[in-house]
């Protein structure tokens, strides 16, 4: 029997760990192995531009008071398949050939909110009857921190630049979505436990949102998004910059969940402060204030303060309360500030996003780990007798569901209290629950971890014995009785008595676990009623 278990977990670990070792085996192929390919004649590419000289206009009449104008002399060579190409954001865009304006964008004129137009790839088609002629493309940012932003000029196939585009965003794409389709699944999974479970997990919500927020702002942030919908830009900009904003207040009700015991009464103030300050930032852009994009500082600053609020809370914590319990692993928070400050650094000193894959990244494996012990603490809170630590009814109920092993025979126990009425009556329910207290831990003590004990109800218990028979049971019903004697020697001022009734399913095989329980239920009555008529009455 113990051989063949170890064959089942082998079966159930092996397919696991085979799929670690395929998933390492495919990202080493996607980024190490290459192909060797050679063509007489290439097929549709790109070059890039380099031959555009910029000059600095002042222009009072423009958003941020200047112009950038890109001037250069189109090769002759053209062929009909060429498109001048180029990826900007937060500008308004001219392009003119020999002074006839081909190609213009700005936001339409329509917009209520939007004074921005996003991040836009430009694509003109020249051909050959182009070949030779000046190209003039003015650039108006939208915003002074935009001046600074200089695009990168390509030639040749659109296709071509688009699989490039694409195919380096692709990983980044593909664990963006994955965030957002992670922070929908816990929402999802929140709302189970909420309505269906009847159970408080407040924290999935939060975290579940935070996924939700980081992945969509990566996900509309890339290039790729823009060059697939290109009549989306404008909202992909604006998706991108709020998911910011949220990404902070996502993250400070989340941590305020987390202390166990100690004080964190900044946390939800914080959290109040922050959702206050994105309220402001949207109201802002909604009456014309300002643009959402030039509050930008504000999403960094919540985000740091999300990242610095754990650790200053703990240290507040420690010196004030002598607390320094956390919830969750302080590691893996760890992990998730740093992946978060290693991109702010990174666009302050690059002045762009880069890849952000940091961030990303330590929030999978965050989130992952986190979800699956929340679910782990949440499950078991809702199939847990909160006064006892015991299984509870609802648990009980599923176990006698399931079938019975014919491979491993099982015992159903039932225990009822004698005489706890009378110790309510006279010492108090304190004294009765101290009673019902004592017994769940006389019967934790006694029987063997592999069994499952519920409190079925006020002083009644239920036992589940696996892979037992009859000797064995009876030995199981004699170790309780006699830790209670020992407990009974101890406490004489509050004795434990109790009756047991069991049914094996080895002297019942056509029964069901819940037939057996209905059994033991029955002999436990009969126990019951013979051992009051050896007592005086005492109700």
């Amino acid at each position: 029997m113990k051989r063949f278990d170890f064959f089942k977990r082998i079966a159930f670990i092996l397919p696991a760990l085979i799929c670690a070792l395929f998933l390492i085996f495919f990202i080493y192929m996607y980024h190490n192995e290459t192909l060797s390919v050679y063509r007489s004649e290439p097929i549709f590419g790109y070059s890039v531009f380099s031959d555009m000289n910029m000059e600095l206009s002042d222009d009072s009449s423009a958003p941020a008071g200047v112009r950038k104008i890109y001037r250069g002399i189109l090769p002759t060579d053209l062929s009909q398949e060429d498109y001048l190409c180029f990826n900007i954001a937060h500008h308004n865009i001219e392009i003119y050939f020999n002074d006839e304006l081909v190609y213009s964008l700005s936001g339409a004129e329509t917009n209520v909110i939007a004074k921005n137009v996003g991040s836009n790839w430009c694509i003109v088609h020249m051909g050959q009857n182009h070949a030779g002629k000046e190209v003039t493309v003015v650039l108006t940012p939208l915003f002074e921190a935009a001046i600074s932003k200089t695009p990168e000029f390509l030639l040749g196939s659109p296709y071509t630049v688009a699989i490039e585009v694409i195919t380096g965003e692709l990983p980044l794409l593909i664990i963006s979505s994955l965030c957002v389709l992670l922070g929908i699944f816990f929402v999802s999974v929140f709302l189970y436990f909420r309505f269906i479970l009847k159970t408080d997990n407040n924290e999935t919500i939060y975290l579940g949102l935070f996924a939700i927020s980081i992945g969509l702002w990566k996900l509309t942030d890339l290039r790729c998004m823009s060059l697939l919908m290109p009549e989306r830009a404008l909202g992909l900009g604006y998706i991108s910059i709020g998911a910011l904003f949220l990404t902070g207040i996502c993250l400070l009700p989340y941590f305020s969940t987390l202390f166990v015991n100690g004080k964190n009464s900044a946390l939800p103030l914080l959290s109040l402060v922050g959702s206050l300050v994105c309220l402001t930032v949207l109201a802002m852009q909604l009456f014309g204030v300002t643009e959402i994009r030039q509050n930008l500082i504000y999403s960094h600053i919540l985000l740091i303060i999300s990242i610095l609020s754990v650790p200053v809370t703990l240290l507040i914590n420690r010196i004030v309360y002598k607390n320094w319990e956390l919830k969750k692993s302080w590691k893996l928070l760890l992990l998730l500030g740093i992946g978060i400050a290693v991109d702010l650094i990174f666009y302050y000193r690059n002045n762009k996003n880069g890849l952000l894959s940091f961030s990303i990244m330590g929030l999978i494996i965050y989130t992952l780990i986190i979800f699956l012990k929340s679910v782990q603490d949440t499950t078991r809170k809702a199939y847990t007798d909160s006064g006892t630590g015991l299984v509870n009814r609802a648990r009980w109920i599923e176990l006698m569901n399931k079938d019975i092993s014919a491979s491993k025979p099982c015992a159903v126990l039932m225990i009822d209290m004698n005489g706890l009425k009378q110790v309510n009556d006279t010492l108090g329910h304190d004294a009765g629950d101290k009673m019902i207290f004592n017994l769940s831990d006389i019967l934790r003590k006694t029987l063997p971890r592999t069994s499952v004990i519920c409190r079925w109800g006020g002083d009644e218990f239920t036992v589940l014995l696996t892979d037992v028979n009859r000797e064995r049971l009876d030995l199981e019903i004699r170790n309780i009785f006699a830790e209670s004697e020992k407990y009974n020697a101890e406490n004489p001022d509050l004795p434990i008595h109790f009756a047991i009734g069991a049914a094996l399913s080895s002297e019942h095989p056509d029964c069901s676990r819940m037939k057996l329980f209905h059994l033991a239920d029955q002999e436990m009555y009969r126990n019951k009623k013979e051992w009051y008529s050896l007592q005086q009455p005492q109700e």
